[in-house]
């Protein structure tokens, strides 16, 4: 079977690409090489394609699954550059994803759990929908051209961390750590507020109990954890050395949201397992190799409209 993945050669798809290569899989990877580039391996059974999803040749949908990875991720970019995130989180999105499925292919649309919006427990799937974010309303938009779709899941993923070949250290953990390691002090902002989180290595191996059951439609919520903000950075600083200091200030966003990720272990047979703890390890141990001497350039911080 071939797998077309696009955003192959971002956080997520740098490190998807080996699994589903690992298992066996034929793998077309699309990548406009915005953020990045040469992270994947080179394999007989990999076809590398330079391409922009809102571009007119399509000609590299050439498989019988499509994962669409490729997206502007920060929330930031969704407020402050509407026309260009859209441009791509929507309307290039749905014209690839109206394209394979012409082409009969089955569609897994990554959307997120920003589309629930607050919760005040955790979110099943049938949770009504309120996204209080640009990026959480960008992907309901999507979400709702999927659903009429004949093949399809939808993964509404919590905030993923971990180390992946592509780093990007915008996200909580992410952020934390490097602040850690590179300046002794872990901020945090108020700290009540809850978040969810997932492993990269657990997001990969969901990807793959999902493509082992094809027939299965519907979304499906990734998450191994709930925890507050200031439980995230006292797992962040309990894996550092000592001497870093963790400084609590007034709330910044006051966004606090849950979410339930039994029905993916239900159906799939998929559980999360790697925790907050473990995920801020993978990172900080390598910082202290040496992997990121500046991590706070825009390479890792997904903020330019385009970085080719």
């Amino acid at each position: 079977m071939r797998v077309v993945v696009t955003g192959a050669d971002g956080y997520i798809g740098a490190m998807l690409v080996p699994h589903l290569l690992a298992d066996g899989y034929e793998v077309t990877a699309c990548d406009p090489k915005w953020f990045g580039s040469g992270h994947l391996p080179d394999n007989p059974n990999l076809k590398k394609v330079r391409a922009d999803i809102r571009d007119n040749d399509l000609s590299w949908l050439d498989g019988e699954v499509l994962i669409h990875l490729a997206g502007i991720p920060r929330n930031g970019m969704c407020e402050t550059k509407p026309r260009f995130t859209k441009s791509v989180n929507v309307l290039g999105t749905i014209r690839v994803l109206e394209a394979a499925a012409n082409l009969g292919m089955r569609v897994i649309y990554p959307s997120s759990v920003a589309v629930y919006g607050n919760t005040e427990e955790p979110a099943k799937e049938d949770h009504p929908l309120n996204p209080l974010t640009a990026y959480g309303e960008q992907k309901l938009v999507v979400e709702e051209f999927v659903r009429t779709l004949p093949a399809y899941v939808i993964t509404r993923a919590a905030t993923v961390s971990g180390y992946s070949l592509n780093m990007l250290f915008h996200t909580t953990v992410h952020a934390m750590v490097r602040d850690a390691y590179k300046k002794g002090v872990i901020r945090v902002n108020g700290g009540q507020q809850k978040r969810c989180h997932v492993n990269l290595y657990d997001v990969c191996k969901a990807y793959l109990a999902i493509l082992k059951h094809l027939t299965v439609k519907g979304a499906f919520n990734i998450v191994q954890a709930n925890e507050s903000v200031l439980d995230t950075a006292n797992s962040v600083q309990a894996v550092m050395e000592e001497g870093v200091k963790l400084e609590v200030g007034e709330a910044t966003d006051n966004r606090s949201y849950m979410a339930d990720g039994s029905l993916l272990e239900y159906v799939f047979g998929c559980r999360m397992e790697r925790t907050t703890l473990q995920s801020a390890g993978e990172v900080y141990s390598r910082f202290k190799a040496g992997y990121w001497s500046d991590p706070y350039t825009d390479k890792y911080e997904r903020t330019s409209e385009r970085r080719i």
